[in-house]
């Protein structure tokens, strides 16, 4: 179901989500929005964001008041948190395939204009939902990773400033990091 019946199907909810959320930043809001979905199979976000520390026992305020950690509790989270981020990367590389899938990759096909998803609206939605769902396992990946949506726009915004001075400097082997610096204290220009 990839074409215009699922946004029919759905219509009411997504109105009342973006009543809801009105002029939020949008990435908040689909950071807020995956918090949720993580919470109802049993993962609280709120204590993602918590450094593991080593410690005798952690107290996280969540929604539901001051929760304590024990020890333990916190060991066994770096390793099932380990393994969940593998299980996203092992998600996000089944949706690139079957994002592919949804575009003209084989070149010994010869494809119909009608099945190009710049012909066909349906394709280009499935097309879409499929990068929703490369999405969505990505946003839970930063969450795990303890990332608020601020700090994912943060590493966002920094990251794209690192692209375009690339982009200016060329990608050779001459290309350094700091061969264009404002004047910070950080790095090794001055």
């Amino acid at each position: 179901m990839s074409d215009n019946t699922l946004f029919k199907k759905f219509e009411n909810e997504l109105n009342e989500i973006t009543n809801k959320t009105g002029n939020k930043d949008a990435l908040q809001t689909i950071f807020e929005m995956q918090c949720e979905l993580m919470k109802r199979y049993g993962h609280e976000p709120t204590w993602l964001k918590t450094p593991f520390i080593e410690q005798e026992e952690m107290r996280v305020m969540t929604e539901n008041g001051v929760v304590t950690f024990p020890k333990e509790y916190i060991a066994n989270q770096k390793e099932l948190r380990t393994k969940l981020l593998l299980d996203m990367v092992h998600a996000m590389d089944d949706e690139v395939s079957e994002f592919r899938g949804e575009l003209p990759w084989k070149h010994w096909k010869k494809y119909k204009p009608e099945d190009m998803w710049y012909n066909n609206e349906n394709v280009k939605l499935a097309a879409g939902f499929e990068l929703i769902d490369i999405l969505h396992f990505m946003m839970e990946s930063f969450i795990l990773l303890g990332f608020d949506w601020e700090d994912i726009k943060k590493l966002y915004l920094v990251k794209n400033i690192e692209n375009f001075h690339r982009q200016d400097v060329g990608y050779d082997n001459s290309y350094k990091e700091d061969d264009k610096c404002n004047g910070c204290d950080n790095c090794n220009c001055k």
